[in-house]
C-alpha cells in the first residue's frame, strides 16, 4: 500500500491527476491511498499531525492561498524526505524545484506517458527505500530510520517505542499494526504478544521466560509465546 497526497486547487487538474493515479495502479495491480488538499494551509496542517507519511507528494505551485515552493521548503526543513513532484503552468520556479530536491517538475497539461514514466521511477526507488528504511514523525519532525538496526519494539499506550542497536529510542504515536505494517516485508521482524516486535537477527539467546539481544538488553517474554517465537527464529536462520 503506498500513501499518496496531492494538493491541487484547481478541481480538473485534481481530476486528471486522480484518473491517472487510477489508471496507472489498475495497469500495474498496487494499491494505494489517497488525500487531496486545496490549500497549502490545510495540507501543512495535515503533516503535521498525520501518522502515515506520504510516500510521494503532488504539490500544486501556484496555490491561492500560499506558494508549493515554500511548502516543499517547510517540509523539507522539518525532515521529510521522499519524493516531491511540483505540478505548475510554467517554468517560472524550475530552479527553486531544484533547490528542495524536487523528484520532478512537471508542467501542465499532464501527459500520460509523462506521468507514468515518473511514477515507474520513483516507485523503484520507493520499494528500494522501504528494504532500508522507514520514515515517521518522532518529535515533531520526520525521521529516516534504518529498519536493520531496530532490536525491538515496545507497546505502550498509543506509543510505540523503537529500540535501536546503538541503545537510543524513539517514541512514535501510532498503533502495534501500523508500525508492523513497515516490517512485515522483512522477514526477521515478528509480533511477539501484543506488545512486542522483535528483530530475530538480534536474538542472542532464549528460553521459555527471556530472550536476551545482542546488545545485552534482556525482556521477559508475554505468557504463552515462547513456542511461537522458538519456531520463528528456527525458521528465520534455518528456513525450515
Amino acid at each position: 500500500m503506498y500513501n499518496i497526497a496531492v494538493c491541487e486547487d484547481e478541481e480538473r487538474d485534481l481530476e486528471i491527476v486522480k484518473q491517472l493515479l487510477e489508471l496507472y495502479g489498475a495497469r500495474h495491480e498496487w494499491k494505494y491511498a489517497l488525500k487531496t488538499y486545496d490549500t497549502a494551509k490545510n495540507f501543512i496542517r495535515d503533516m503535521e499531525r498525520m501518522k502515515s507519511i506520504p510516500d510521494i507528494v503532488f504539490l500544486d505551485i501556484y496555490l491561492r492561498e500560499g506558494n508549493g515552493v515554500e511548502v516543499a521548503k517547510e517540509m523539507r526543513a522539518n525532515g521529510f524526505a521522499n519524493p516531491i513532484v511540483f505540478l505548475t503552468a510554467s517554468r517560472e520556479y524550475a530552479l527553486e524545484a531544484y533547490n528542495v530536491d524536487a523528484a520532478q517538475y512537471l508542467v501542465k497539461p499532464l501527459e500520460q506517458k509523462r506521468f507514468f514514466s515518473i511514477l515507474d521511477r520513483l516507485f523503484l526507488k520507493t520499494e528500494e527505500e522501504r528494504e532500508q528504511w522507514m520514515v515517521l514523525r518522532v518529535g515533531g519532525e520526520f525521521r529516516r530510520i534504518p529498519l536493520d538496526k531496530v532490536v525491538y519494539c515496545e507497546a505502550q499506550r498509543n506509543y510505540q517505542h523503537l529500540c535501536m542497536e546503538d541503545g537510543s529510542k524513539y517514541k512514535v504515536r501510532m498503533t502495534m499494526i501500523e508500525l508492523f505494517s513497515y516490517l512485515e516485508k522483512r522477514s526477521e521482524f515478528v509480533k511477539v504478544g501484543s506488545a512486542y516486535i522483535f528483530n530475530l537477527a538480534f536474538i542472542e539467546s532464549m528460553n521459555s521466560k527471556t530472550v536476551t539481544f545482542g546488545t545485552g538488553k534482556t525482556i521477559h517474554l508475554p505468557r504463552g509465546s515462547y513456542s511461537s517465537l522458538k519456531e520463528e527464529y528456527f525458521q528465520y536462520y534455518c528456513g525450515e
